[in-house]
């Protein structure tokens, strides 16, 4: 049965014992619920060492008392599948715990492909089966289920376990270099997220005129803002749908939004909720009287720049012959250079330029 630190000051002298054996890494594992709400709602943070496995109550501790060792440059922090992690550490920190590694990134050098779980590398390499029952558990209920807490733990330890046998593999093969460029654009993570081209390539719509598709970007982007605000999932401000009909929809000579809603999209979380119907009705109404600039940039968003096909297909199969996932091998931005002979091709690392010797 493993214990639930639920004491700031239990929960400090643990880092304390840490830190005192200077370990070369720890793995780090969260565990969380953003059904309804816009920000990961994090419950426990599990970290593993050479001595056990810390299972901490996120809602009872001062996570400040991890700082010292998240964010100690001689201590790398593994973790598996990093990015929500990752975007938990930055709302509460600022900046995400660096230097650190991913196995699921490092797996994906060795053959596993772009998303190997961490139940797929455990049976692999370890010869055993990790339960994955209480995956969607209720992290926030208190007091925590055994059962929960045991499954936590159980992933921390995997973790640590699976980080030296994925790390001598690559070294055998050569590739510890490769993950490290990935492992650079991860760090960044939180930010990218929050870029125009990656909170809009997300949206989908059915327009075709160029105004109404500067109109749903630009309500998108609002969107996000409200779903900050109230820290609601974007759908539950007003999902693509519900934007679609009210673009095409309007401008009318006295619109009357929520009848439009109600009509064509009835499950518009934007119906039932005060606040954001107040905001999304004012914002609509600046847009149509033109007191909103609409100022997007739709070849930016179209992405008329695009990857030559068949020199796409030629890299692919370079990345095929690697046996790694061809975002791994080349970014998108890469791929540009490189289908446009750009002058920044010059800063890609030897091994991608020798891999890519009768392309360059």
């Amino acid at each position: 049965m493993h214990k639930l630190i639920t004491s700031t000051k239990i929960l400090q002298d643990q880092i304390l014992e840490i830190l005192a054996d200077s370990p070369t890494y720890v793995s780090v594992d969260t565990e969380f619920v953003r059904q309804s709400s816009y920000y990961p709602k994090v419950g426990l943070i599990q970290i593993g060492h050479n001595k056990g496995t810390l299972v901490i109550d996120a809602l009872a501790c001062d996570l400040d008392v991890l700082k010292p060792l998240f964010f100690n440059a001689a201590i790398i922090k593994v973790f598996h599948s990093a990015r929500q992690d990752l975007e938990i550490f930055y709302k509460v920190y600022g900046e995400v715990p660096y230097p650190l590694s991913d196995l699921q990134i490092s797996a994906g050098f060795l053959g596993f492909g772009q998303q190997v779980s961490l139940e797929s590398l455990a049976e692999y390499y370890l010869h055993i089966q990790l339960k994955k029952i209480h995956r969607y558990g209720d992290w926030l209920k208190r007091p925590l289920q055994q059962s929960l807490i045991d499954y936590a733990y159980d992933d921390a330890v995997t973790i640590y376990h699976l980080y030296p046998i994925v790390q001598n593999q690559l070294n055998d093969m050569g590739r510890l270099e490769w993950v490290q460029d990935l492992l650079q654009d991860l760090k960044k993570w939180p930010i990218t997220l929050e870029s125009l081209e990656n909170v809009l390539k997300k949206c989908r719509h059915d327009l075709v005129d160029d105004h109404h598709i500067k109109l749903f970007y630009t309500l998108a982007l609002w969107r996000e803002e409200q779903a900050k605000f109230f820290d609601k999932p974007r759908a539950h401000i007003i999902n693509d749908h519900a934007m679609c009909v009210l673009i095409k929809s309007c401008p009318l000579v006295k619109p009357d939004y929520k009848s439009i809603l109600a009509h064509h999209a009835p499950k518009s979380h934007a119906l039932r909720h005060q606040d954001v119907r107040k905001n999304l009705f004012l914002y609509l109404s600046d847009i149509f009287e033109g007191k909103i600039s609409v100022d997007i940039d739709l070849d930016f968003l179209k992405n008329k720049q695009r990857v030559d096909k068949s020199l796409k297909e030629r890299v692919k199969q370079v990345a095929d012959n690697l046996d790694i996932p061809i975002n791994f091998f080349l970014s998108q931005t890469e791929l540009l250079a490189l289908s446009h002979n750009n002058e920044e091709l010059h800063l890609l690392p030897q091994w991608k330029k020798d891999a890519l010797n009768n392309l360059l």
